[in-house]
């Protein structure tokens, strides 16, 4: 999978992603690069992929012990999921994505270039944590 930038995809009438024109770049991110509906809620759900990128980015500090970094990050992990198996899933899904590769342990992972591609366009996007429900009707 390769990198992305929205800009490369925007036209004078939308955002063209691999043969389909959607109308704004959210579209484009959540049918198009992760294959979602577009029902329900999907601000929210870029916003928490957004927010679970920005996670992964984050280094450990030179004042932590990395054990230290270790335990603090996996409690975040576990806040921005709810559950320490909700993380992993977020964390294997974004591996199955190309988002992120990892060592021995995918809970100590970095972000690939596809990653911090798609974070930075998830981070241009104006992305409220609750957003207005749809229903697949709508669209």
């Amino acid at each position: 999978m390769t990198a992305m930038h929205i800009d490369a995809f925007k036209t004078d009438n939308g955002y063209e992603y691999q043969g389909t024109l959607y109308p704004d770049a959210e579209h484009m991110i959540h049918i198009g690069v992760f294959n979602f509906c577009y029902c329900a809620n999907p601000e929210t759900s870029l916003a928490y992929i957004r927010q679970g990128l920005e996670l992964i980015a984050e280094t450990c500090p030179l004042e932590l012990s990395p054990e230290l970094w270790f335990q603090r990050l996996q409690h975040k992990q576990i806040q921005h999921s709810g559950s320490l198996e909700a993380a992993l899933f977020f964390l294997y899904w974004a591996d199955r994505e190309g988002l992120i590769e990892h060592s021995s342990n995918i809970q100590v992972s970095w972000l690939t270039e596809r990653g911090e591609a798609v974070l930075h366009d998830l981070r241009l996007l104006d992305l409220e944590d609750a957003g207005e429900e749809r229903s697949c009707q709508q669209l």
